[in-house]
């Protein structure tokens, strides 16, 4: 939904250490695993879960239902506002990620320096 202009915010229950005009790199989990694409950061707002949906619910990508499981006993909803989504020319595959580069792709999110891939643009 990132990359076809339907969802532009990724949420966490926590603040990443990035801002605006950041790059973040895409992994999609089942069943593709594989880092997909990237996208720019354009924001990142915090809020209580309560109102940090009804700001962004039309562009989530999720249900309340969904949203409500994962922000469940949390007291801050993050949501990192994001752009310009891109697919990789050639995805990379988990069993690559691992191989080639000692990646394992976490629950949530990684720093990243340099990773040199190819987009479709």
């Amino acid at each position: 939904m990132i990359f076809d202009g339907t969802k532009t915010v990724e949420l966490r229950r926590q603040a990443p250490k990035m801002a605006a005009g950041d790059q973040m790199i895409i992994y999609v989990s089942s069943p593709r695993m594989e880092l997909a694409g990237s996208a720019k950061i354009t924001g990142i707002q915090s809020d209580t879960p309560q109102k940090m949906w009804r700001k962004i619910s039309q562009i989530s990508g999720i249900t309340k239902a969904e949203f409500d499981k994962y922000f469940e006993g949390a007291t801050q909803a993050v949501a990192i506002e994001i752009e310009e989504a891109q697919k990789f020319l050639k995805p990379l595959a988990l069993e690559d990620l691992k191989k080639k580069h000692g990646i394992q792709p976490p629950q949530s999110f990684r720093y990243v320096e340099h990773l040199a891939l190819s987009r479709s643009t």
